[in-house]
């Protein structure tokens, strides 16, 4: 995949063949562009960590700034840019450390590097225009959703200064509802520091009581190898508005966090993901934070399959959540679409090693899972089949575990129609109150759980 290695090659059109050059290799290359003096420079994770780099034929290519934060990103799509030149001599950057997103300036003449004062936490999609001195960009904060931002420079000085443009969304929730994100480090079953988010519920207008705990939802993000931030965020608001807490984690596997974090899920996928996950959970009700027998944890595709993995495998859940996830892994690599079809070869085993993938498919083992789970799959999904979520939701179903599936039949990998978001959210939430006994101001009234035990708790307020 391009974020384990791949090759960077410069050749001048209408060359002979022989004319290209390999300008970098065996690494992660990210971002390739020439400087506005005709300069190649590119974004390489050859010291761990994506930083910036000028190629010079004649000599070692120099990195421009080594430091333990990084300026790529996973390249599941093509366009992506984290920086640009806004000068001949000047690059604006945005770089991720610990989750947490900013914005430099780097003055190639002078060496000197400073970091742009901002409110934003999430950047992306920087576009620069050197003639001008211009850059745009779309930033996030903790109580802003994403919105597009200028970056004005100049070329006498290095201060520079951001304004808002315009937002991408029109309306602005309440700011007193929002809970904000508290930064949190947590080790591995193996003493690995993992990184993670941890928002409080918060709703103004209403107060537990103070010997109560809250219930707690694990995110589990997807790709594996995508990162979770600390932005403004609807669906994490959804639940923190009703009394639920939320930890979303970067588990072991996740970028930002260095190549040998990012790497280190290899051949480990269902394991390190989902022993991170099992972690938060416990650290998060060590800390008084949270009940401990209402941990939930939910995730979306490759996020799916940790939700599912640690439904079967661990005890540490008392309910789940795959939003179209992966419950067979021979299936999913012999069924899925180019761009992932040999990426399990990493993340799990050589497709020869059948006895570890049949070892590591919850599709194999579903008399293991102990507590309620709720699927939710497009079926026009060509990523992950809906065979996957059908499959895991008829064995449990058959094994007398309570399940529910929700399938969208026009919905692809991912939910984008508003209307299927809504109900897809307040389902989860019916299902949650159902399943605990919490009464909830979801408008589905009439879920039906298959093996739901008639006797069930109370409704608590």
């Amino acid at each position: 995949m391009p974020w384990t290695r791949n090759e960077l090659w410069y050749a001048p059109l209408n060359a002979p063949a022989k004319a290209k050059k390999l300008v970098a290799g065996d690494e992660s290359i990210f971002q390739p562009q020439f400087s506005p003096t005709g300069r190649i420079h590119y974004v390489s994770d050859r010291n761990n960590w994506w930083n910036l780099y000028e190629y010079r034929p004649a000599a070692p290519d120099r990195c421009l700034v080594p430091a333990e934060r990084e300026c790529g990103l996973p390249q599941w799509q093509f366009g992506m840019s984290t920086w640009g030149f806004i000068a001949p001599d000047k690059i604006l950057a945005a770089y991720s450390a610990n989750g947490t997103w900013s914005l430099y300036q780097l003055n190639l003449t002078t060496g000197k590097e400073h970091k742009i004062a901002a409110d934003y936490n999430y950047l992306s999609h920087l576009a620069t225009d050197p003639a001008s001195g211009r850059a745009l960009i779309i930033a996030a904060s903790p109580q802003q959703p994403e919105h597009l931002c200028t970056v004005k420079t100049t070329s006498k000085t290095d201060a520079d200064k951001t304004e808002k443009i315009r937002p991408l969304f029109t309306d602005h929730p309440p700011q007193s509802p929002v809970s904000q994100a508290q930064s949190i480090t947590f080790a591995a079953a193996n003493g690995t520091p993992v990184h993670g988010f941890f928002y409080p519920p918060h709703n103004a207008a209403y107060r537990a009581p103070p010997d109560d705990r809250p219930p707690l939802l694990v995110l589990c993000h997807g790709g594996p190898t995508a990162a979770t931030n600390a932005a403004f965020n609807l669906a994490i608001q959804f639940w923190t508005s009703r009394g639920f807490a939320v930890t979303d984690i970067n588990y072991r596997g996740s970028t930002g966090f260095g190549r040998a974090y990012r790497l280190s899920l290899d051949g480990h996928w269902g394991i390190y993901d989902v022993a991170d996950a099992c972690a938060a959970a416990e650290y998060c009700a060590a800390q008084g934070w949270v009940a401990r027998d209402k941990c939930i944890i939910r995730g979306s595709s490759a996020g799916g399959y940790t939700v599912l993995s640690a439904l079967c495998f661990h005890n540490t859940f008392a309910a789940g959540c795959s939003r179209y996830g992966i419950g067979d892994l021979k299936a999913l690599a012999a069924d899925t679409h180019k761009f992932e079809s040999r990426y399990t070869d990493r993340l799990i085993a050589p497709p020869t090693d059948t006895a570890t993938y049949a070892a590591r498919s919850p599709i194999n083992h579903v008399e293991k899972f102990s507590c309620p789970t709720l699927f939710f799959q497009g079926l026009k999904d060509r990523v992950v089949p809906p065979e996957q979520s059908k499959k895991m939701a008829t064995a449990l179903k058959k094994a007398g575990f309570p399940v529910c599936l929700i399938t969208y039949p026009d919905e692809a990998h991912g939910f984008r129609n508003a209307p299927n978001i809504t109900h897809a959210l307040n389902t989860e939430l019916a299902f949650y109150g159902t399943v605990f006994g919490i009464k909830t101001d979801s408008p589905i009234t009439n879920l039906k759980i298959a093996n739901l035990p008639t006797t069930r708790p109370k409704p608590a307020s």
